[in-house]
């Protein structure tokens, strides 16, 4: 899959630059701008496919959670609360 992403980000970028070059060679300054947003959105589509490139290895190098055992992923309610520091009486608690 990251091969394609790459391949689609390359892609992008020769399109991007092509918008670029018929902007910069454009006399009609409207031509010019229409030239350069295309541009720009070709690499904004570019840097969308990186990231997406970028997700995918983070999964990849991330462990599924279900290999973690549940006790490890368990957090004692009492504790979390405790660490709050609510004053005595919300949530039904005296303490």
């Amino acid at each position: 899959m990251l091969q394609n992403e790459s391949e689609n980000i390359a892609e992008c970028l020769r399109h991007a630059a092509t918008a670029q070059r018929l902007s910069d060679k454009a006399a009609d300054p409207a031509a010019k701008r229409d030239y350069a947003d295309i541009a720009g959105r070709w690499r904004g589509l570019a840097e969308s496919y990186q990231f997406v490139e970028q997700v995918e290895r983070f999964l990849a190098d991330t462990e599924p959670i279900g290999s973690v055992p549940p006790a490890q992923l368990k957090i004692e309610e009492s504790s979390l609360l405790d660490d709050l520091h609510l004053p005595a009486g919300v949530l039904g608690r005296t303490s």
